[in-house]
């Protein structure tokens, strides 16, 4: 059996995948005459960085890179990067592993370099990029002589020891090579080890299951390469998801589609569609189109509204998103989330649980998209407000601007941030999205937890 994996899907769940993880954010707070400015009019940031037993620090100021050095002897598997900022400059809301309001904490072995907006008093803000760099001798240990295969990615069961910083380690350098060889024929399979994820482009990837004499080499940056012999291969779950930007979907029209895989065209696939406001879920079975898509009918009679989407191989979950069905391809809830402005890409999956107070964000579909260069474009009362009701108590919310700069696409798109009363009573509240147009759309499929 030939297995044929797109390389596009490569691209969009892996190289993209961090697109999505990490956009460019704009949270508009204006707040003109505090802080400090240069001459120019524009906000100073930040005075400089430093890390407990570092070797080094080199900063670029033209890209706004950090390059820190770590020396032989450091062993610890994070850095805390203490900032020095100046006057009302704070860490954008959302950055993960953030310890304090100037102390960020890096797990860096491995990892992709960090990067972190500071946000001035007046909304600008600034990225700002860390590399890490580990003088010693890279020693790396193979876990497992065995590897899963999983559509695009081979997930390398790899410890580092020591030697090894972030992935690449300084801007100059490429990411760590990686190569699965053939001994019995020479033929080579290449990729890369980045953020502890290989990426390699599979064609055939029966070929490594059926065959146990494989060698898995890797090489990080200068240094030498590592090989280790008698590899062997097993498919691993899919991974799915929907495909392309899918989200409000005709039950008579439309056809649901996913990606990931590998599938196998003898497998079980179904899809299952819940909410907290139906009385039971619907299931659809799925069809095998190929290695790596699975499509479906939607159920028919399937009420308006937003679903959880929860993807099965023999009954196993192998992904989840969300969708919502509705015959107006407008005035929906593509998702909301509690957390970084960065997962304004990303459908949450997870029930919504706040205490009073929160901030959450809500993303409407369709958005509103303007160039990359249009942040001024972007209006406040464009965007819907978030209506709570449990019972007869009824609570709107108004939201304020948040701009994404979906780099990837050259576009940017605005989403609210809300924030809950501290005064609202606990329990359990339906979300809907109330428009500039007064309609509303039909409710969340979570329910709101307060507490």
């Amino acid at each position: 059996m030939r297995i044929l994996v797109y390389f596009f899907l490569l691209i969009s769940t892996v190289f993209f995948s961090y697109c999505k993880k990490s956009p460019d954010v704009t949270q508009i707070t204006p707040d003109p005459k505090s802080g400090e400015y240069n001459l120019d009019g524009s906000p100073k940031f930040l005075k400089g960085i430093s890390v407990q037993g570092s070797e080094k620090i080199a900063f670029d100021s033209a890209s706004r890179d950090f390059v820190i050095t770590l020396p032989k002897s450091y062993s610890e598997e994070n850095i805390d990067l203490h900032l020095s900022l100046y006057k009302d400059i704070k860490i954008e809301y959302g950055t993960p592993s953030v310890k304090s309001d100037t102390i960020i904490r890096f797990t860096y072995k491995g990892s992709a370099p960090l990067r972190f907006f500071l946000v001035a008093g007046d909304g600008t803000r600034k990225l700002y990029s860390v590399y890490v760099n580990h003088s010693a001798s890279p020693q790396i240990e193979l876990l497992s002589n065995e590897i899963l295969i999983n559509s695009s990615f081979i997930k390398l069961p790899v410890k580092i020891i020591t030697g090894v910083g972030t992935t690449p380690a300084t801007p100059a350098l490429a990411n760590p090579v990686i190569k699965l060889i053939d001994r019995k024929n020479g033929s080579l399979l290449e990729g890369v080890f980045y953020n502890n994820i290989g990426q390699v482009f599979i064609s055939d990837a029966s070929k490594l299951i059926n065959s146990d004499k494989y060698a898995l080499e890797i090489q990080f940056s200068n240094q030498k390469s590592f090989v280790f012999e008698n590899i062997r291969f097993k498919r691993g779950l899919p991974s799915v998801n929907l495909a392309g930007n899918q989200n409000v979907l005709s039950p008579e029209k439309d056809t649901i589609f996913a990606f990931g895989g590998y599938f196998i065209p003898t497998d079980r696939y179904k899809v299952e569609f819940s909410s907290d406001f139906a009385a039971k879920s619907s299931a659809q079975e799925m069809k095998f189109l190929d290695s790596s898509r699975i499509t479906a009918n939607l159920p028919k009679g399937i009420a308006e509204g937003s679903y959880l989407v929860t993807f099965y191989e023999n009954d196993i979950a192998i992904g989840k998103s969300s969708l919502y069905f509705s015959e107006n391809k407008t005035h929906s809830i593509e998702t909301i989330w509690q957390g970084s402005p960065n997962n304004a890409l990303i459908r949450n999956t997870e029930k919504l649980t706040f205490k009073k107070g929160d901030t959450f964000f809500a993303k409407p579909f369709p958005p509103i998209y303007l160039g990359s260069s249009q942040v001024s474009g972007f209006n406040v009362k464009d965007l819907p407000n978030v209506r709570l009701k449990n019972g007869s108590t009824t609570v709107d919310l108004l939201p304020e601007l948040t701009i994404i700069n979906w780099a990837v696409a050259g576009i940017n798109f605005s989403i609210g941030k809300y924030t809950l009363p501290k005064n609202i009573q606990s329990g359990t509240y339906q979300a809907t999205l109330i428009f500039p147009d007064k309609i509303e759309s039909k409710p969340y499929w979570s329910k709101i937890e307060i507490n």
